[in-house]
């Protein structure tokens, strides 16, 4: 059985002297039918702490979005629960936390075929143009002379291929940064090697956390009222999680 469904019908809760990940591994060690999730939940964390270090390669403007940015995340919602609460907090609801907040960015990961897969399709130059958000025109000039670019780089001296390189990084920023909360959860769904532990109920819960990213706040709060939500963990730590990463 998934370690979420069992977590959770084991009615545990957390250590309110302990962060999230010390309960886990705590509660995990002094019970012998679940020391082996532990060993899963740690691989998970490992899986997407690395995938997060390459995002500074595509999205080198951006703030940093690597795991420090998730411990960060960690760090934030253990002081905004407050040491009291995390202890009313089942284990389970501490495991969906933490890797929401390893896992939220993930897709913006990218890997170069996604890249040249976007740039060989044949309406990549609608795509592009349809990307620019409405009023940032450095952006749509940008765009502009990157389509403009001849078959021929031979009449390019160095300064105008080094500005084609940077138009291209912003143009990739722009365009994969939209969406990415989508493939972050598309990521959680498709790869059961890694969060398969959690079984279907939570790896859906936590793809659905991840996916309200960049949604609004009052969207978030509208879709918290689903009874899904109800079933999996309760709806202040949902708004609370969902608004925080949307905040990150």
């Amino acid at each position: 059985m998934a370690i979420y469904r069992l977590l959770q019908q084991s009615g545990n809760r957390g250590d309110k002297n302990m962060g999230f990940q010390e309960n886990i591994k705590a509660y995990c060690e002094n019970n012998i039918s679940y020391s082996h999730y532990l060993t899963r939940f740690d691989s998970a964390i490992i899986e997407t702490r690395n995938r997060l270090k390459t995002i500074p390669f595509y999205f080198r403007h951006f703030s940093r979005h690597d795991e420090t940015h998730s411990e960060l995340i960690i760090q934030y919602l253990e002081m905004l629960i407050g040491e009291k609460c995390i202890g009313y907090l089942s284990v389970s609801d501490q495991v969906i936390l933490v890797l929401a907040a390893y896992s939220h960015d993930v897709g913006m990961a990218l890997e170069h075929d996604q890249i040249e897969k976007l740039f060989k399709s044949p309406d990549y130059a609608d795509k592009l143009r349809n990307s620019i958000p409405a009023g940032y025109k450095d952006l749509d000039k940008i765009v502009d002379e990157m389509l403009q670019f001849p078959k021929s780089v031979e009449s390019f001296d160095k300064p105008d291929v080094l500005k084609l390189y940077s138009d291209v990084s912003i143009v990739i920023e722009n365009l994969f940064r939209k969406g990415h909360a989508d493939r972050s959860a598309q990521f959680i769904s498709t790869h059961a090697d890694i969060f398969g532990f959690l079984g279907i109920r939570g790896s859906k819960l936590l793809a659905k956390i991840c996916a309200s990213h960049d949604m609004s706040i009052e969207r978030i709060r509208h879709r918290v009222r689903c009874q899904y939500y109800r079933c999996y963990i309760r709806r202040s730590m949902k708004v609370l999680n969902t608004i925080l990463l949307r905040m990150a």
